[in-house]
């Protein structure tokens, strides 16, 4: 994954999956891009994040990715895969989970998709099926649409994750499902996102890290936009089910605390805005 710090690290191994997405194409009217992250600090999760990018290309279409600074060798090799375009950080910006996100966000943008499908890139289980359920959400939605579908697991597949991680996301699960007015299972990662909010991700707080995902969802409930859950994630991969130590609940607890950060940030950032339109918020910026 696309991570700026240490405790990055706990999550970017990657076990065996499928190898490819089924090709699975959104209807010839509609455009669906994707963004996501990368940061590979060993060769190791260089090989991952290659493999796992190389599956996700197969589904033909654009990704846009937030580059955080890896090898200019893993960078070039990235830039030949199919349907990719590596966003890397403006010269002299500080490195950030954030900062990556908002370069492949502009990007996306700046292509006017009508939505945008946001992933971590080590998420190869999920790539097979979860990733072509959220393309049908499109295609289901349409143009007109606004709001966001969060890919959640189902209690089965929830149940298979390190129980630290469990009791992390679980807590952040009920918080989100009082806010957002319906329980289910907020934390898994992916997304869809219909080009009506794009703009707001130009406003993530840059210290929010991993919460920027609730502070989308807490701006979207306060604009009544669409946050809808849909039960396509996947079980925990197998070589992950036994990180559980101290250094691994450590960093499920920093993102807990990054959560709950971005859920009140987004929940009050338009209190002043009076639910303004995307374009005069973002110009007031």
């Amino acid at each position: 994954m696309g991570r700026n710090s240490d405790d990055q690290a706990v999550d970017a191994r990657l076990s065996s999956g499928p190898r490819a997405v089924h090709p699975t194409l959104p209807a010839s009217d509609l455009s669906v891009v994707v963004v996501t992250i990368t940061l590979a600090r060993s060769p190791e999760e260089a090989r991952v994040l290659e493999r796992s990018l190389r599956a996700l290309s197969k589904a033909n279409l654009p990704i846009y990715v937030g580059e955080g600074g890896s090898e200019l060798d893993f960078i070039a090799r990235l830039a030949k895969l199919p349907n990719v375009r590596v966003c890397s950080l403006p010269p002299h910006s500080k490195p950030s989970l954030v900062a990556q996100l908002r370069t492949a966000f502009a990007a996306a943008e700046a292509s006017q998709p009508d939505y945008v499908i946001y992933t971590e890139p080590d998420k190869l289980n999920f790539f097979g099926k979860g990733f072509p359920a959220l393309i049908d959400a499109a295609r289901q939605r349409g143009r007109s649409w606004s709001g966001l579908v969060l890919a959640g697991r189902k209690p089965r597949a929830f149940a298979t994750f390190p129980e630290g991680q469990k009791v992390a996301e679980g807590f952040m699960n009920r918080l989100a499902g009082e806010a957002l007015g319906s329980g289910g299972d907020y934390t898994y990662g992916p997304m869809l996102i219909s080009s009506s909010l794009l703009p707001y991700t130009r406003l993530l707080p840059d210290n929010l890290g991993w919460g920027w995902r609730f502070f989308l969802m807490a701006v979207a409930r306060q604009l009544r936009a669409n946050v809808q859950l849909s039960a396509v994630g996947s079980a925990c991969p197998v070589a992950q089910r036994d990180e559980d130590d101290e250094r691994a609940r450590a960093y499920r607890l920093r993102q807990l605390v990054q959560n709950v950060t971005g859920l009140a940030n987004g929940w009050t950032c338009l209190l002043d805005q009076h639910l303004a339109p995307a374009n005069a918020m973002i110009a007031a910026a």
